[in-house]
Parts: C-alpha cells; structure tokens; sequence
C-alpha cells in the first residue's frame, strides 16, 4: 500500500525548496497580478508551485494507480485527466499552491525595494540558517505567512493525507490516518482551551472587529494570520483554539487541509451555518473552528452574526468600506 503521508511530505518539501530557490534567483520576474476586485492577486510562485506538486505529488500517485482516474482541483490551474482513465475518481488532489497571497505579494514587494531585513531572512533560510522549530511551542506566528496546502482525498471524499508547509520557517503540519505530525514527527496531544472566554483567535484582519461581534473580549489572546490554511494548522497544534473563516463563497482549496489537520485534533469543523461541509462541492459559506467541548456554543454565536459576515463580504473589495460597515452596525462597534 502506498505510503500516502511520505509521499505528501516530500512533495511538499520539495515544492517548497523550490519556491525558496525562486525566490532568491527570480524574486524580480515574478509576476504579480490581480484575480478580480475581490478575489485577491496570484504571482509566478504560485504557478511554480503547483508545477512542482504535479511533478512530486499527482504523478507519482498516478504511477501507484495505473488506470485510475486523480483529479486534480486548483486554485490556479485547470487538468484535465489522461485519456483512458476510470469515470469516477479514485483520488482527488485539492491544492493552494500558496496561500496567502496577498502577504506574498507584500513579501516580493519589500524584496524588490531590497529591504534590508526581508531579504536577511529568505538568505538565511534558503542557506539553511534559519533556526529550526522542532515543536509548537517554539513557533510564533507573526501575521505575515503563506504557506503551501494541499489534501489527498479518496473516491468519498474523505481525507486520506493533508499538509500545510510554511516554507519560509521550514514548518510542516500533515495529517495521515488519526495522527497529526509536525515536521514529519508525530505530535502529542494538547489540551484546548476550556471555555470560550479563555480561547486564543486567529483570524484575519477583519477578526479585530470579528471578536467583538462574537461577545469575545480582552481575555481573549488574538493572533492575526492572512493565509486561512495557516490558521487552521496553528488551531491544529493548539497555538489557538478557535478560527473563522468568513469569506463567502470559501473555495475547497484554501480549507480542505486545514480541516482536515483539524478534525484529527479533535475539532469541529463546519461553515457559517453550523453545517458540516460537503467536500465534492467548490464552494462553501465559510468556515468555523472550534474544540469539541466549545464548538456548539461558539457555532451559535457565528450564527447569530450571518447577516452581518454577509454585508461585509459585499463590501470586502475595499478594507475601509468593510471596516466601516462592521462598525456602524450594531454589535461589531471598534471604538
């Protein structure tokens, strides 16, 4: 039986060194460029990774099944499966070639303006310099990640291997039959937080506004994220305890493995709603997070707060205008 969690590790490590090498040779030809007004910016690294999963991942899994149909779902690329392939998928690859994008996009910028600092960091890291993390609880997180995320489901639609990697910190968290692993080690189990006013948040810019919403105050510890693969993998190994994603629509690639590092570290994981997510589907009304013991209760407050996620999402193409909308409505009020 093929070792699905080797061969996801190593692609990943592989994709990820090579996104470091081009970062260093080709940081000043990478393209930059905008998906839509809200759809956020793709760059040359994005495309540069997904070739190299191909490479890493989807063929040697199609050479462990010859025949059978893999279907490959991307944020950034289309494929289509060889000729001759069964109807019905045996497996399907869902990929974020990079997540968080929009702090890549910052990242080549500061590189471009050759600040001093960023370009320290990719120099030490690509050297192997970069001191290396070997548990959760050496890790910081500083708001300004992307990372890769990538999920191998089987024919159901059930998680058979995921990962996420922060190639710039060398930091890997997969999942693979119940075990979650960080930097290919398996990791014990944390206890989460035990009730919700004592929960660490991680979010993005908006949660600031978010929090108060959902009736969390200054007990709360709130870390920022801009990559929701990333903030899923940091609930995962317990350096949170509660997430929302309120994008609406939440495309399958940015969460399928972050759910999937979730529920294997006994969470709930469900969209804005409370529903549990159908995985053969794109697109989802976002994305809630929480321990087990305090899923239901959170789960009611996002609920309560629907209507006004919604009227953000119509108004996210302009951070100002979405900022001034949560705060003119009663319940989200910053000041």
């Amino acid at each position: 039986m093929p070792n699905y969690i080797q061969m996801l590790e190593t692609a990943l490590k592989k994709a990820g060194d090579e996104a470091l090498a081009f970062l260093v040779h080709d940081h000043q030809a990478c393209t930059i460029s905008a998906k839509g007004p809200k759809e956020g910016f793709v760059t040359g690294l994005d495309f540069k990774v997904d070739e190299s999963l191909r490479t890493h991942l989807l063929l040697p899994l199609q050479e462990q099944h010859v025949g059978k149909r893999i279907d490959w779902t991307s944020e950034d690329t289309e494929y289509a499966p060889p000729a001759g392939q069964a109807d019905d998928p045996e497996f399907s690859i869902i990929v974020d070639s990079i997540d968080g994008t929009a702090n890549l996009a910052e990242f080549l910028t500061l590189l471009r303006n050759k600040d001093q600092k960023t370009q320290t960091t990719l120099t030490e890291r690509f050297n192997g310099r970069h001191p290396h993390i070997t548990e959760p609880s050496l890790l910081q997180t500083h708001g300004d990640e992307f990372c890769i995320s990538v999920a191998i489901m089987d024919r159901n639609f059930q998680h058979v291997a995921s990962g996420v990697y922060d190639f710039m910190n060398d930091v890997m968290i997969t999942a693979h039959d119940g075990i979650i692993r960080f930097n290919s080690e398996s990791l014990k189990s944390i206890a989460a937080a035990q009730s919700l006013e004592t929960a660490a948040l991680i979010g993005g810019k908006e949660l600031t506004l978010l929090a108060r919403g959902l009736n969390l105050g200054p007990k709360n510890k709130i870390l920022l994220s801009g990559s929701i693969a990333y903030r899923m993998a940091m609930v995962a190994i317990a350096k949170a305890d509660i997430t929302v994603g309120p994008k609406i629509p939440t495309h399958v690639w940015d969460v399928a493995a972050g759910a999937h590092l979730c529920t294997v570290s006994g969470h709930v994981v469900t969209d804005l709603h409370g529903k549990s997510i159908d995985w053969s589907r794109r697109e989802m009304e976002g994305i809630v997070v929480a321990p087990e013991g305090l899923a239901a209760e959170f789960s009611d407050r996002v609920r309560g707060k629907v209507g006004i996620i919604k009227i953000w999402n119509t108004m996210r193409s302009s951070v100002s205008g979405a900022s001034a909308a949560l705060k003119s409505i009663s319940g989200f009020n910053h000041e």
